[in-house]
């Protein structure tokens, strides 16, 4: 096992793993790198440089920190990973780690997770991405709430977009809680519903669980680390 620091910037998760950056990204099946060697957990990468016409210099742009690597699931569904918010860690292992919770089974499309979330009366799935600042859903469902303000984000092969908020109670792992979410963009909602998904769970979840991530068996286990009901 071995545990680095993380820093929330922006509301993404940035590793420091032996002095390089690293965004851990679960959102993006593939990783990406400057064109320097990794070193992580005894093996040795040699990432791309870029995918789908995005490099790090561009995606940098976006970013108030400059970062070296994203990982993806390309890498991260074959380790198991923590990531405790609160403590500002990570740990990685390629085998398993010590950790007790509530278990809940996941699926994957492209190596990255899908979970189940219940909104209103309807159940739906969701992709969970580190790799999201924010939340979203799809606009049919988010019409029915009230918008509490606005924000800008960006997306790979969407660009930079503005979109509405709305507090939105949602059901996860039979915990009931109030979160933020924006309202997904045509072309990201589109892309989502490829996966049969409606939603993209982004990284405010973790301020309320410390979440181990488990892709070859198919799960998440959740730990709460803050009480935040309806």
């Amino acid at each position: 096992m071995e545990e680095y620091p993380i820093h929330t910037i922006d509301n993404l998760i940035v590793a420091t793993i032996k002095e390089r950056k690293v965004l851990i990204d679960t959102g993006s099946p593939y990783s990406l790198g400057n064109g320097r060697t990794f070193f992580f957990l005894n093996k040795q990468y040699n990432f791309p440089t870029s995918f789908m016409g995005l490099d790090l210099s561009q995606l940098n742009q976006f970013l108030s920190t400059k970062i070296d690597i994203l990982l993806g699931g390309d890498v991260l569904s074959k380790i198991v990973f923590m990531i405790d918010w609160d403590k500002s860690i990570i740990q990685v292992s390629s085998t398993r780690l010590e950790f007790e919770g509530v278990g809940v089974p996941i699926a994957l499309f492209m190596d990255i997770p899908i979970i189940d979330l219940r909104v209103g009366n309807e159940n739906i799935k969701a992709f969970l991405d580190t790799g999201s600042r924010l939340s979203y859903l799809d606009s049919e469902i988010i019409r029915n709430y009230k918008s509490i303000g606005n924000a800008s984000d960006f997306y790979p092969g969407v660009g930079k977009f503005s979109t509405s908020l709305y507090e939105v109670p949602v059901v996860f792992a039979d915990d009931t809680r109030r979160m933020t979410f924006g309202k997904l963009p045509k072309l990201l909602q589109e892309k989502v519903m490829e996966a049969g998904t409606k939603s993209i769970l982004g990284n405010e979840v973790f301020k309320y669980y410390k979440i181990y991530f488990c892709f070859q068996n198919k799960k998440i286990i959740l730990k709460r680390v803050k009480d935040n009901h309806v």
